[in-house]
């Protein structure tokens, strides 16, 4: 039930400033990574009724600049807007030579003349594993998934031709293994693959987060950046095959 209604309206201060949507993602595609950027707006900018196309909150002129952090490697790496991609992902920044590396730390900075520079960190998680390989016994898929204290979030997901489910689960043991059951219509022959999308704190936290605007209820603002708005973050991905 809501609480009582306040007593006075509580002003809070608008800082302009980057928005950003950055994934460092260590799969089998190279150059997979990528950061969408927005510059923060009022909600008055928008039209409810009828969207206006002059409205356009994109950056497509910023710096984006990765660094490595460990001893071994302070390479930078320069993520560039990508016009031939904005028909299929969106207006998004990549740098198809980048490759991140499991367990390593790495630091973003965002450099834009018309707002304040923005950073954050992520180190990479652990490649998901399972402990042993799956067993399929009538409709019933089972494996055993091994945890890791580097990733905070998973998601699994067993996928056939006809259909896709997902377990998520916040990892809150560390170490460890966890067992893993889904149950499946498909049949003798049939062709099943299991991806398995290991978060870092940062996109764990975004993940999670609550999204949804409920009346009368004060929401935190959900960002892990300095500087301004949104997330940084990283996902190992594991996939595999298994025909029942």
């Amino acid at each position: 039930e809501p609480g009582p209604q306040p007593s006075t309206i509580i002003e809070t201060p608008f800082e302009p400033g980057l928005n950003v949507l950055g994934v460092l993602r260590l799969d089998d595609e190279p150059g997979s990574s990528f950061f969408y950027i927005e510059r923060a707006y009022r909600y008055q900018e928008l039209d409810t009724l009828e969207w206006d196309e002059s409205f356009i909150p994109v950056i497509t002129d910023a710096k984006v600049q990765v660094q490595g952090m460990d001893m071994d490697d302070t390479t930078t790496y320069i993520f560039t807007h990508d016009t031939e991609l904005d028909s299929i992902r969106g207006q998004v920044y990549t740098d198809s030579g980048f490759t991140p590396v499991a367990g390593e730390q790495y630091a973003l900075t965002i450099e834009h003349l018309d707002f304040p520079s923005l950073t954050d960190t992520t180190i990479v998680p652990d490649r998901p594993a399972i402990h042993s390989a799956p067993v399929v016994i009538d409709q019933t898929v089972y494996f055993e998934l091994v945890t890791t204290t580097d990733t905070y979030l998973y998601d699994v997901y067993l996928i056939s031709a006809s259909d896709s489910i997902r377990y998520r689960f916040v990892n809150y043991e560390g170490d460890g293994e966890l067992p893993i059951y889904f149950n499946t219509a498909t049949g003798p022959g049939d062709t099943l693959a299991i991806h398995i999308y290991g978060y870092d704190a940062n996109l764990a936290e975004y993940l999670t987060s609550v999204i949804t605007l409920k009346p009368q209820t004060y929401l935190e603002l959900m960002t892990t950046v300095t500087g301004g708005y949104g997330v940084f973050g990283s996902v190992n991905v594991a996939k595999m095959r298994l025909t029942r």
